[in-house]
C-alpha cells in the first residue's frame, strides 16, 4: 500500500504546469504522481518520458456514466473540475492509496508535505479556505466574489482512505454529474461551491488555515511571500505550496487574470518567486504547448461547439440520449443536424441554434424583439451575415438554412428586393403620387405609410451587412474604464446632456477619462476642465448625436474605435428615425439614449441594442443672483421658457407659447413671460417673428449666452416653467425646473413623459400633425405634436390663480425628479448595464 500520492487534471495545453507540479513534488517528497488528461493525446507528447503517470480520460469510462455526454455538456473549466471526484474515487479504489491529495496543475510544491501527511492521519478531509482575514478594499475579488465562488479553494483537497471519504466522493460526484457549472446567479460555481456544505455534512473535516499552505492571489492581502536563500516563506513561516491561479508566463505583471488587487510592482518581494515559476514553465514547454488544441472543443467535423449549445444540451436531461454521441455529425438523428433544422417551418428558416442563441442574449433580444414574427427576416439576414462571424458561430451550422432560403419560391426575399430596387420603387411612388394628387391627398399619405413599412421591413438589414462587434469578441479587462467623448465644454443642450451623464458615471466608481470635442457653439462651460487626448480604456462612451457620428469618426480615425466596446449616446426628437443615418449604427456595439420615446424611435430600425439611460438632473441654486440682474420685474409672477435657435425654432414652438400667454393675461395684470434664447444670429427670420409677436405684451426677451449657474438661477427666480414643444428627446430644462420644485406646464408628448405625469405637472393635450416641409433633419411627412394653446392658456391662468395647488404639484415634481433622476440613480442604471456588457467577456475570479 503506497503511503501518499498526488494527482491533477489537465488538458494538453496545460502540460507544462503538470510537469512543473510533478517535478516540485518529487523534489521534496516520495510518492506517486498521476495526471488525468481531459483531452486526447493524439501524439502531441510521449507519456513514457514524463515525471508522472498519465491517465487518459477513456480509462474513466467505466466510472463516469455516458462519458461522451459528460464531456460534451461542460466547458473546459467545468469538465476539468467536474471530473475531479470521479478521478479521486478511481485512484483510491484501483490503488488503495492510504492518502491521496489533489492539486491544481498551477501549484508549485515548495517543501516536504510530511506535516500535511501527519494531519491526514487524524482527518479524512482537509480543505483550505480562500480567506483567513477580512478584505476591506474595493478591489476584486472581494468578499462577495469569494462568497459567490466558494469559501474553500478546490485547487487543493487532501483525502484519507476512510469511509467518510468514500461517502464524500459518492455524494460529490453525484452532484457534479450534471450540476458542475458556472452559474453564479444560481449559487453554483463548478465543483468548488459544493464544498461549502462539506464541513456541515461530514464530521471528519479539518480546515487548514496555516499561511504556508495554498498562498495565492485571493489571500496575499494577509500573506507576505518572499524568498530567502532559495527557500520560500509566507509570513516568516515555511511555504509548503503556492497556487499560481490565473498566472500567464508570457506576462507576469498582472499576477493573475482573475484579480485587480495586485500587480507585480506591488508585490516586489514576490518578484523572484514569480520569475522562478515562469522560468520553470518555459523550460517545461510552455511556448509550444500553450497553443495545442482541445479535442472536446469541436464536433467530429471540426465545428466549434458554442458554450450555449453545451448548456442547452445539459438542460435536455434524459432527452439528450436520443441523439447518441453528441460529438458525432454523421447520420440523420444527430444533435448537430437537429440544431441546424428550422424550428417552426417558417420562412426564412430560423434554426434551433439561432433561436437558442437568441434566447440567451439580452442584447440580441433588444435588437430583434419578435424573432419569429415581424423581425424574422431582419434577424435571419443579420445572423447569416455578420452575426455568425462576430459571435464566432461556424457557418456550417447554417448551410442547410441558407440553401433552403435560396430555394424559397414565391417568397419576398431580400435578394429580389435589393436596396437599389427598394430605393428606386420608393422614389418613383413618392414623386409620382405628389404630382398626380398633391402632397396632402389621402393616397399620398397611404404611400407614405407604405414607404415606412418598406423601411422597417427591408432597409435596416440592407443597410447593415455588418453589425458592430459583439460583446464576446471584444476583450474587456476586469478593471475596465470608460472613455467619455462629447461636447463637454459646450454651452448648449448637448453639452449639458453629456455633463449630466458624466455626473452619473462619477457615482459608479468606474474609472474614466474625458475626450472633449470641439463645437461651433460657445465653449465656456468650466464644469470639467481635465481632458485627455487618448482613449486608454476598453469602453468608448461617445456622446455624439447620430448625424455627427461620421464627422467624429473622421476626426478621431478608425484607431479610436478599433478594439473597443463602442457605446453611442443619441437623442432623437421624432418617432421616425432618419433613413439617411441608418448606416451610422455600424460604428457602435450599442446605443444609449435619454428616454423611452427616443428608445422606441431608434430601436425600430436598430440592428444593435438600444438602452434607456436617462440624463441625471441636478440644479444648484445661487442665492446671489436676483431678478434685477436680468431686468425681470421683482413683484411679477414669472413664466419662463428657454430655447436654442440651433435646436430648431419650429420644434421648440415659442410662438405658440406667446400666443397662449396673450390669451391668458391682459397687459395690466402683474404677470410676465420671460423668453431666454441663444444663437439667434443663426435664424434672424425666426428671431424677427418672436420680436413681432411680443409687441405690446409683458414679455421679457433675454437673448444671451448664460453660464449653467446663471441658467439654474434664472429657473429658480421664475414661478412656473412652460414648454409648448412639438417634440423633445428628453426635455432637460423641464426636469431641472421640476427639481427646483417649480410647477411645469408642457406638451403631453415625447421624451418628457418619462418624468412628467398628471400628479407632478400640468400636461397640455395635443394632436399629431405631419411636418409639411423639411426642417433640418425633420423630414416632411414625419409627425410631431400640435399643442392646444387654448388649454395651455387655461393652465397658465390656473397656476397663476391657484398658487397653493401649484406649489404642491411642484413639491411632488421635486420629489420625483430627485428620487428617480439623481446622479446616483442614473449611475446605478449605468453600472447595471456595464455588468451586462462585461459579463460576456469576463470569467469568474476564482478557479
Amino acid at each position: 500500500m503506497s503511503e501518499i500520492a498526488i494527482c491533477t487534471i489537465i488538458s494538453k495545453n496545460y502540460l507544462p504546469f503538470a510537469r512543473t507540479l510533478a517535478q516540485s513534488f518529487l523534489k521534496y517528497n516520495k510518492g506517486k504522481v498521476f495526471v488525468l488528461l481531459v483531452d486526447k493525446l493524439d501524439g502531441y507528447f510521449n507519456p513514457e518520458v514524463e515525471p508522472f503517470e498519465l491517465i487518459e480520460i477513456e480509462a474513466l469510462r467505466s466510472v463516469v456514466p455516458d462519458l461522451n455526454k459528460f464531456c460534451f455538456q461542460y466547458t473546459i473549466l467545468e469538465l476539468n473540475t467536474g471530473i475531479k471526484p470521479f478521478l479521486l474515487e478511481y485512484l483510491i479504489k484501483k490503488y488503495n492509496f492510504k492518502k491521496l491529495i489533489y492539486f491544481d496543475p498551477d501549484i508549485l510544491i515548495t517543501n516536504s508535505l510530511n506535516d500535511l501527511s501527519a494531519m491526514m492521519d487524524k482527518f479524512s478531509i482537509i480543505l483550505t479556505p480562500h480567506l483567513t482575514f477580512p478584505i476591506d478594499d474595493n478591489f476584486k475579488p472581494g468578499e462577495i466574489e469569494i462568497l459567490q465562488s466558494g469559501a474553500y479553494n478546490l485547487g487543493f483537497i487532501a483525502l484519507s482512505n476512510t469511509s467518510t471519504t468514500i461517502t464524500l466522493l459518492h455524494w460529490w460526484k453525484n452532484r457534479l454529474y450534471n450540476q458542475c457549472i458556472v452559474a453564479i446567479d444560481k449559487g453554483l460555481f463548478v465543483d468548488q461551491k459544493w464544498m461549502d456544505l462539506v464541513p456541515g455534512l461530514f464530521d471528519d473535516v479539518f480546515i487548514l488555515r496555516h499561511p504556508g499552505y495554498n498562498a495565492a492571489y485571493w489571500n496575499l492581502h494577509s500573506r507576505k511571500v518572499y524568498m530567502k536563500a532559495d527557500k520560500i516563506y509566507v509570513n516568516d513561516q515555511p511555504s509548503y505550496f503556492l497556487h499560481f491561479s490565473g498566472f500567464n508566463p508570457d506576462d507576469i505583471r498582472p499576477v493573475s487574470k482573475h484579480q485587480t488587487r495586485f500587480t507585480i510592482d506591488s508585490l516586489k518581494d514576490m518578484i523572484p518567486v514569480f520569475e522562478l515559476y515562469r522560468d520553470k514553465l518555459m523550460k517545461n514547454g510552455w511556448g509550444d504547448c500553450k497553443s495545442w488544441p482541445y479535442v472536446f472543443n469541436c464536433f467530429d467535423n471540426g465545428v466549434k461547439i458554442p458554450d450555449f449549445v453545451r448548456r442547452y444540451y445539459l438542460e435536455m436531461g434524459e432527452d439528450a440520449k436520443k441523439y447518441g454521441n453528441p460529438f458525432s455529425t454523421q447520420g440523420n438523428s444527430t444533435l448537430f443536424k437537429w440544431l441546424s433544422e428550422n424550428i417552426d417551418g417558417g420562412f426564412p428558416p430560423v434554426t434551433r441554434l439561432m433561436y437558442e442563441f437568441y434566447k440567451i442574449r439580452q442584447d440580441i433580444q433588444q435588437a430583434f424583439s419578435d424573432v419569429l414574427g415581424r423581425d424574422r427576416e431582419r434577424f435571419w439576414v443579420w445572423v447569416t451575415t455578420s452575426g455568425m462571424k462576430d459571435y464566432q458561430l461556424d457557418d456550417r451550422f447554417f448551410q442547410e438554412a441558407i440553401a433552403s432560403y435560396k430555394k424559397g419560391k414565391g417568397r419576398l426575399s431580400f435578394k429580389f428586393y435589393s436596396l437599389r430596387n427598394i430605393n428606386r420603387l420608393k422614389s418613383t411612388l413618392g414623386s409620382t403620387s405628389k404630382k398626380l394628387f398633391g402632397k396632402h391627398h389621402p393616397i399620398v399619405n397611404k404611400f407614405r405609410r407604405w414607404n415606412n413599412y418598406l423601411n422597417r421591413r427591408f432597409m435596416t438589414a440592407a443597410n447593415h451587412p455588418v453589425v458592430a462587434k459583439s460583446i464576446n469578441t471584444i476583450k474587456i479587462k476586469k478593471d475596465y474604464g470608460v472613455n467619455i467623448a462629447g461636447y463637454i465644454n459646450t454651452e448648449s443642450g448637448v453639452g449639458e446632456a453629456v455633463r449630466a451623464n458624466i455626473r452619473a458615471l462619477e457615482t459608479t466608481g468606474i474609472r474614466y477619462v474625458l475626450n472633449n470635442v470641439d463645437s461651433s457653439s460657445r465653449q465656456e462651460d468650466k464644469t470639467y476642465t481635465t481632458f485627455s487626448n487618448i482613449n486608454p480604456y476598453d469602453i468608448n462612451y461617445i456622446h455624439i448625436n447620430a448625424d455627427q457620428v461620421p464627422v467624429f469618426y473622421l476626426q478621431k480615425g478608425e484607431e479610436y474605435f478599433r478594439g473597443k466596446y463602442n457605446i453611442g449616446y443619441w437623442v432623437w426628437e421624432l418617432s421616425d428615425f432618419p433613413e439617411e443615418w441608418l448606416s451610422h449604427f455600424k460604428y457602435f456595439n450599442e446605443i444609449w439614449t435619454a428616454s423611452q420615446f427616443c428608445a422606441d424611435a431608434i430601436s425600430r430600425v436598430s440592428p444593435i441594442p438600444v438602452i434607456r439611460v436617462p440624463h441625471s438632473v441636478q440644479s444648484e441654486l445661487s442665492h446671489t443672483i436676483r431678478r434685477a440682474n436680468y431686468g425681470i420685474d421683482e413683484e411679477s409672477y414669472i413664466f419662463l421658457f428657454m430655447f436654442d435657435f440651433l435646436s430648431y425654432f419650429d420644434r421648440k414652438n415659442p410662438l405658440a407659447l406667446i400666443k397662449a400667454f396673450s390669451m391668458a393675461f391682459q397687459s395690466k395684470e402683474n404677470v410676465q413671460l420671460v423668453l431666454k434664447c441663444s444663437n439667434s444670429a443663426s435664424n434672424p427670420v425666426a428671431m424677427k417673428k418672436v420680436k413681432d409677436a411680443i409687441q405690446g405684451l409683458r414679455v421679457k426677451l433675454i437673448d444671451a449666452f448664460l453660464s449653467k449657474k446663471e441658467i439654474i438661477s434664472l429657473i429658480g427666480l421664475a414661478d412656473c416653467y412652460v414648454s409648448l414643444h412639438r417634440s423633445e428627446g428628453f426635455g432637460l430644462p423641464l426636469a431641472e425646473a421640476m427639481y427646483l420644485g417649480k410647477p411645469v406646464i408642457a406638451t403631453a408628448y415625447s421624451g418628457n413623459l418619462d418624468f412628467m405625469n398628471v400628479n407632478n405637472s400640468f400636461l397640455v393635450k395635443f394632436k399629431l400633425i405631419e411636418i409639411e416641409e423639411d426642417i433640418g433633419p425633420y423630414k416632411a411627412g414625419s409627425i410631431w405634436a400640435d399643442p392646444d394653446i387654448y388649454q395651455a392658456a387655461e393652465l397658465m391662468r390656473f397656476v397663476y390663480e391657484n398658487r397653493d395647488i401649484s406649489k404642491k404639484i411642484g413639491e411632488a415634481a421635486a420629489a420625483d425628479i430627485r428620487n428617480q433622476f439623481s446622479a446616483i440613480q442614473v449611475g446605478k442604471v449605468i453600472r447595471e448595464r456595464m455588468k451586462v456588457i462585461t459579463v460576456g467577456t469576463s470569467k469568474s475570479y476564482l478557479i
